[in-house]
This record gives C-alpha cells, structure tokens and sequence, in this order.
C-alpha cells in the first residue's frame, strides 16, 4: 500500500511534522504538540488488513510494548 502523506495534519493534540517512513502495514511520523518542544514518533497502522498481516501486526504490536 502507498503512503498517503498526512503531514500537517493533526491527531488529537499531535500535530504531524514529516513522514519518517512507511510499509504495507503502517505510516510513521514525526509529531510534536503546540505546547511543547518534545518530539514524538506516531505509528500510524493501515485499517485493511489480510489474515497473514494480522498476525505480523500482532507481532510488531508485541515488540512495540517493550520499547521505551
């Protein structure tokens, strides 16, 4: 799947600064909040996803929650 481009967007307080990256199964963006100077890395997951794909995204997911 292409990256749909969603810079200077906001998601909740986050606003989308630049596309860091993407892949078939998500976007990832480097955000910032109006009242903050703090960066953020947003992971952004696609909404389609086949059989085979979910059981990667569950993977990732389980990765991702020991990242700090």
């Amino acid at each position: 799947m292409l990256a749909v481009d969603r810079t200077g967007q906001h998601i909740a307080k986050y606003h989308l600064q630049r596309l860091l990256a993407s892949d078939r199964f998500a976007d990832v963006y480097l955000c910032k909040t109006d009242h903050s100077k703090q960066q953020y890395v947003f992971k952004l997951f696609h909404i389609y996803l086949s059989l085979g794909e979910q059981h990667t995204f569950r993977e990732q997911a389980k990765a991702l929650i020991h990242l700090s």
